[in-house]
């Protein structure tokens, strides 16, 4: 993800998360508040930059993600698309995942 672009941010002992652009691309944490420190974080790097940021991939599993989204006054969209996996992948959370990189 590095060589295709993308800006890493990691919280030592908390999470990681993935940029590009204005869209948080991917996040894992340890646990759920971990994922609110990162995704707060990443959110705020959008913001610094002017931009007002994008994510993908919520479902009710990432509901930490959705009330952060929310503290930060996103608008927030239901999407037609669904997330298909090719098997059982883990519950997801704390967890946003990619598209791409899935």
């Amino acid at each position: 993800m590095l060589q295709g672009g993308h800006e890493l941010l990691v919280a030592p002992d908390r999470g990681y998360a993935m940029l590009r652009g204005r869209e948080v691309r991917l996040l894992g944490a340890f646990d759920d508040d971990g994922a609110r420190t990162v995704l707060r974080g990443a959110l705020a790097r959008i913001a610094g930059r002017g931009e007002s940021a994008h994510l993908e991939f919520l479902t009710v599993r990432q509901q930490w993600a959705i009330d952060v989204c929310v503290d930060a006054r996103l608008d927030l969209q239901a999407d037609c698309g669904c997330v298909f996996t090719g098997g059982y992948v883990g519950p997801f959370t704390p967890y946003l995942p990619s598209g791409a990189y899935l």
